[in-house]
């Protein structure tokens, strides 16, 4: 018996802020249809000779939250796993051609043992014209002294609609380092969760994004702090044009018996419109005395002086902000730690993603 699209499609609450704020606001979490998954994504994979595949990983939470976790459950894994001490200095290289006309999901879990390090790159990549939605699960538990750096590349086309959660669970001394690069998708979808539970544990994020067109980028990025002393950075910075709209989620929450601990959280977006809708929802949560949380944001055009010293310079306004905003998708491509796909990002961005108006 073949289902309709109406029985096969869901609706997903993703997104969820760990705290509510007033409900007529419509920014504590994010409602969208998805039909059920019609294709696996495969990857075009470059793997480390090091890197052993195989593991199993007890259930571990996202910033996207159980609604799609369950949506997604169905696909199988690509498992992988360190071995104690193992520092590999190949990243792992997973690019994933979206589909055209299809709702593609993959999935992929990472167990980091004790002192190992593991570079892990992910290029979502599409063209124009191929519409669909894909969906992707990355998972990852670092044990005590292990280190992991995460790279996302959003590129999948105009007409690709993109969800992406992240989670991961850090031990004593564990290292987790994510950075998402965001530029060129219809609507995107990004929830990114780090469980600080053991001691000295640290995490950061740095995201970039160029948000166009009617499009939307919906993200949530939460830092559990349990254990002590622990430490998260969230750095967001981007730009908004034409009638685009973005939400950012940014949560640190203190447990009960994270003494010492430190967050900070900062964002930059600069909105080259009146047209655009910026949303922002900073938010700290406190169950410890013994902390330091911190949030700044810089939100609106560009600082006047800045503009008069580079208009006496010869540059025209609208010259200056195109400048201004390409740089920020390029300090971000500078934190890709290989060169080659540091390369082909930067080529990208001067190419396909030239911040021009029609």
């Amino acid at each position: 018996m073949t289902m309709s699209a109406q029985e096969q499609s869901t609706n997903l609450v993703v997104n969820h802020l760990p705290g509510q704020t007033w409900n007529w606001l419509k920014m504590n979490d994010a409602r969208v249809a998805v039909d059920a998954q019609s294709a696996t994504l495969e990857a075009d994979t470059v793997k480390p000779e090091a890197l052993a595949e195989g593991a199993g990983l007890s259930p571990i939470g996202g910033g996207m939250g159980p609604d799609y976790d369950k949506w997604i459950q169905g696909i199988a894994p690509a498992a992988y796993h360190t071995e104690a001490g193992q520092k590999i200095a190949a990243p792992l290289k997973l690019t994933y051609q979206l589909k055209s006309g299809a709702t593609g999901a993959a999935s992929t879990a990472f167990d980091i043992a004790k002192d190992s390090e593991l570079t892990i790159i992910m290029d979502f990549a599409g063209q124009n014209g191929a519409a669909g939605t894909s969906g992707f699960s990355t998972k990852l538990h670092l044990a005590e002294g292990a280190l992991v750096k995460l790279v996302q590349i959003h590129r999948g086309g105009a007409d690709q609609r993109i969800f992406n959660d992240v989670g991961a669970v850090l031990e004593n001394d564990a290292r987790f380092e994510v950075v998402q690069l965001v530029m060129d998708a219809a609507d995107t979808y990004i929830g990114c969760q780090a469980d600080l539970k053991g001691d000295r544990s640290s995490f950061k994020a740095d995201v970039a994004y160029l948000v166009q067109n009617e499009d939307l980028l919906d993200t949530n990025f939460v830092a559990l702090h349990h254990g002590k002393k622990t430490e998260s950075t969230i750095n967001s910075a981007g730009v908004l044009r034409d009638k685009a709209e973005k939400l950012f989620r940014g949560t640190i929450d203190f447990k009960n018996g994270a003494s010492g601990s430190v967050g900070n959280e900062k964002e930059d977006v600069m909105l080259m419109d009146d047209t655009v809708i910026n949303k922002t929802i900073p938010l700290i949560l406190c169950a410890e005395e013994d902390v330091e949380g911190n949030h700044g944001a810089t939100i609106g055009k560009l600082d006047d002086e800045l503009m008069f010293y580079m208009e006496s310079r010869g540059m025209a306004a609208d010259e200056i902000y195109e400048l201004i905003a390409k740089s920020k998708l390029e300090a971000a491509s500078r934190l890709i730690p290989d060169q080659a796909v540091r390369e082909d990002v930067q080529a990208y961005i001067e190419t396909h993603q030239r911040l021009e108006k029609e």
